[in-house]
């Protein structure tokens, strides 16, 4: 391995809104080269970490992957979807009219086509990509991998449900003798559904949610056991599981009315119909806010826990309510009276400047009274923080923060690539970034992965 320290000296940035001076240090390591020696056959593959790289290249008829360890073996086609699994590529392939799940140096054999709940041919990784699922039919039954392992069981089909798997397990639907069950959680595992409309899981797994039908009735099951028995307009859960809130719907003869459910227990209600609130839990479980629309929808009440309902002249934009993790902070946006209008972001009770347009639901709170969320206008794009308004660019990522406050992302403009610390912009000494991916904060350094000719690069920022 190569290592180089660059110092660059600070520079004035023609596009700061106020230009910034300081000194700033940038340690790289290359960690390696790709050579490619037929056409490139799509788009490269970057694990989380930023410490691979893999590109593929067709040779003649055949195509294969080549890694920073060089060039892996040839197929005659690899589908798509390749995942970086510890350190591992992963992903399905076929040679000679038979089908692979290539798993690092293996190539199993499978006995069937691949598919996927969600995509076709796709491996089906956990958020932490430390484990993954895989799964193959050969018209008669769906046959599944984990972690390079054949599974004993079988199912008739696989099913497409909205699905919120713990960081390091995947979970998913499978369908036996027309039955669903849930597959990756033990627990919820023991009971078989006529439909499961939801799964959603604390990122430990300590707690799993299950909604569906069973029998006629609609049922919320928490880790295989029924906590709720009606159908729900809304739901929300504390990291830890431990509280959970709901929405029923309680019109009677025409007569509009929802209520608030907290852990079981009634809270709250309004007499709206059911599509003009929205429900709101902070992540350490402590605050919730249940936002009750007008009926033109331009005002609000916001009713939450232990406080005197508050009414807002301006209703936020629908799906777009922020709380801190301790419950502490609030943010929305609204939109003002201008023509056209403008984004107000409501941070704290506190108006920051308006933008023209909000990219995405990108808002973020951080360490102390540090917030960021990402806005727009026509081709540009930039960060507004707690800092101030940032730099435009063709490009920006979503927001990281430093344990200081300090918000972190990576943003590019034509050829050239950049990541910016506060509002401070730094010019990387790369041909490309690869922030979107890659873009990390590790011992309160931000780390990044990026390329330069054949070089894969790995960027250390010192804060």
């Amino acid at each position: 391995m190569l290592n180089h320290w660059l110092k660059l000296t600070t520079f004035s940035y023609a596009m700061l809104i106020s230009p910034v001076i300081a000194e700033q240090m940038i340690s790289e390591q290359i960690l390696g080269s790709i050579q490619l020696e037929g056409l490139k056959a799509g788009a490269h593959v970057l694990p989380s970490k930023g410490d691979n790289y893999a590109a593929r290249e067709r040779v003649g008829s055949m195509e294969r992957y080549v890694t920073l360890q060089g060039p892996g073996p040839s197929f005659d086609r690899i589908f798509p979807g390749a995942v970086w699994i510890q350190g591992r590529l992963v992903y399905f392939a076929a040679k000679g009219g038979k089908n692979y799940l290539v798993d690092g140096p293996k190539s199993i054999l499978i006995n069937g086509s691949p598919i996927s709940p969600l995509i076709s041919q796709r491996i089906l990784p956990s958020s932490d990509f430390n484990h993954y699922v895989a799964f193959f039919s050969d018209s008669k039954t769906v046959g599944w991998y984990k972690n390079g392992n054949l599974q004993p069981s079988r199912f008739d089909r696989l099913h497409d449900v909205p699905t919120n798997s713990p960081t390091s397990t995947p979970i998913f639907i499978a369908a036996k003798n027309c039955l669903m069950s849930v597959i990756g959680n033990p627990a919820s595992a023991k009971m078989n559904w006529d439909l499961l409309r939801w799964i959603s899981s604390t990122d430990d797994g300590v707690a799993t949610f299950v909604y569906g039908d069973k029998a006629g009735r609609t049922l919320l099951h928490q880790n295989g056991k029924e906590i709720f028995d009606e159908p729900i307009e809304a739901f929300v859960f504390s990291r830890d599981g431990k509280r959970w809130l709901t929405v029923v719907d309680r019109t009677i003869d025409g007569a509009d009315k929802v209520e608030l459910i907290d852990n079981g227990k009634p809270v709250a209600e309004a007499d709206v119909d059911k599509s003009r609130q929205q429900l709101y839990l902070s992540s350490d479980g402590s605050t919730w806010t249940w936002i009750i629309y007008s009926e033109n929808a331009l005002s609000a009440t916001l009713k939450q826990s232990g406080k005197p309902d508050r009414k807002l002249p301006f209703a936020p934009i629908e799906y777009e309510f922020y709380l801190s993790d301790d419950g502490l902070r609030e943010a929305y946006p609204t939109r003002t009276a201008d023509n056209p209008p403008r984004i107000q972001f409501v941070v704290n009770g506190i108006n920051v400047a308006s933008s023209p347009a909000l990219i995405g639901k990108s808002f973020r709170f951080g360490p102390g009274q540090s917030f960021a969320y990402k806005t727009g206008e026509g081709d540009s794009k930039w960060i507004v923080s707690h800092l101030g308004t940032g730099t435009k660019f063709d490009e920006v990522s979503s927001v990281l923060f430093l344990p200081n406050g300090r918000p972190v992302y990576g943003a590019s403009n034509n050829s050239e690539h950049f990541i910016v610390l506060g509002l401070t912009v730094l010019k990387m000494p790369v041909d490309d970034l690869f922030y979107t991916s890659t873009l990390r904060i590790e011992d309160s350094k931000v780390k990044v992965l990026g390329k330069r000719g054949n070089d894969i690069v790995a960027l250390t920022i010192a804060d």
